[in-house]
């Protein structure tokens, strides 16, 4: 039995090739889902400073 083997070759490389662009995707959505956590967890930490900074001025003045 004949194989074409360079349509084997190339229907392997689309497989290899589809594989790689969705981890490449889900490593992005990963990415970017880490850095909105991080962004929100700032955030909060920014306001709990500013309300501190702002009672600081509270009880001084």
């Amino acid at each position: 039995m004949v194989y074409n083997v360079p349509a084997i070759l190339a229907y392997l490389l689309m497989f290899i090739v589809s594989i790689g662009i969705i981890k490449l995707v889900l490593y992005v959505n990963k990415s970017e889902a880490r850095e909105l956590a991080l962004k929100e967890e700032y955030e909060k930490k920014q306001a709990s400073n500013d309300e501190k900074i702002k009672e600081q001025v509270n009880e001084k003045g």
